[in-house]
């Protein structure tokens, strides 16, 4: 980059910075990518390109919460929230609506990610040039994850008649089929066809979407107590964790994994270590829910 310094070429500087901040996330060096990020945050922070300068700081805030920095991850997102408020992108005002969802879903924070997401449902409904596939979807799966599973098949249902080609609107039916293992008595046989389903899905979209919908069936089952339908979708998921780039993902994983295996005590102690949350956090969070 030194080259391109002397040479005030700061178009080139600002390409090579996007390329190393991608790809710092993809090896998940995230002190390297929010190092980057800053960069690029700064480079646009007096342009006349706000939405650029919006999105690198909501990847900001995706950042922090991988580094497990979940005050940090939430303040950056209201931050954007409240900046896009004022803007009329409201694509962008969606998405990080779902990202703040997502990072309270994944810190078990399920009553402010529900609301938050219903915000993002609101909008998308409110706005024309939005679909509310995404929203569905991510309410549907948080409730899945909450074991609120009639409401989380409503949800995925209202995707199933919208025209649209979606990645999202197509999985939603294996996410209504992972709901029905919860409220109806199910056979082996449909375990099996639904695992399969899975199985064949994991090529044709995106690994951490399909990774998450197995960590949805992993609480149906385990609900279920089918340890040994349980050892099989662990045993397939696992093959998948070195692909999943969302540490968030990882660590729920290994959460369930070890609290429905419990292979020894000491696991069964350490089972919250992946994802614990300060007292201090917690008073905050209890503050944030009176004001929402």
């Amino acid at each position: 980059g030194e080259i391109y310094f002397k040479k005030n070429d700061y178009s080139k500087i600002y390409e090579i910075t996007e390329k190393a901040a991608l790809i710092s996330l993809k090896i998940k060096d995230y002190k390297q990518a929010e190092d980057y990020t800053k960069q690029l945050i700064s480079y646009h922070k007096d342009s006349d390109n706000l939405e650029k300068f919006y999105e690198y700081s909501l990847n900001l805030g995706i950042i922090h919460s991988n580094q497990n920095r979940f005050l940090q991850a939430i303040s950056t997102i209201d931050s954007i929230i409240a900046g896009l408020a004022t803007t009329k992108n409201n694509k962008l005002l969606l998405k990080a609506y779902l990202t703040l969802g997502i990072v309270y879903q994944y810190y078990d924070e399920y009553d402010i990610a529900e609301k938050t997401f219903i915000k993002a449902l609101q909008l998308s409904r409110k706005v024309k040039s939005l679909n509310s596939i995404e929203s569905n979807y991510r309410l549907g799966i948080l409730l899945l994850f909450s074991n609120k599973c009639e409401d989380a098949k409503g949800y995925f249902d209202k995707n199933k008649p919208l025209k649209s080609e979606d990645d999202l609107k197509k999985l939603s039916f294996i996410g209504a089929d992972i709901a029905k293992l919860a409220i109806v008595k199910y056979t082996p046989e449909n375990y099996d066809k639904l695992i399969s389903l899975l199985e064949d899905n994991s090529s044709k979209y995106d690994v951490e979407i399909i990774f998450e919908l197995y960590l949805a069936l992993l609480k149906i089952l385990s609900e279920k107590k089918n340890l040994i339908k349980v050892k099989e979708v662990i045993k397939k998921a696992s093959k998948m964790t070195s692909q999943v780039g969302d540490s968030n993902k990882l660590a729920e994983y290994r959460k369930l994994k070890r609290s429905i295996l419990k292979t020894s005590p000491k696991n069964k102690a350490n089972l919250s270590h992946d994802k614990k949350v300060s007292p201090s956090v917690k008073k905050r969070l209890s503050r944030r829910k009176t004001n929402m």
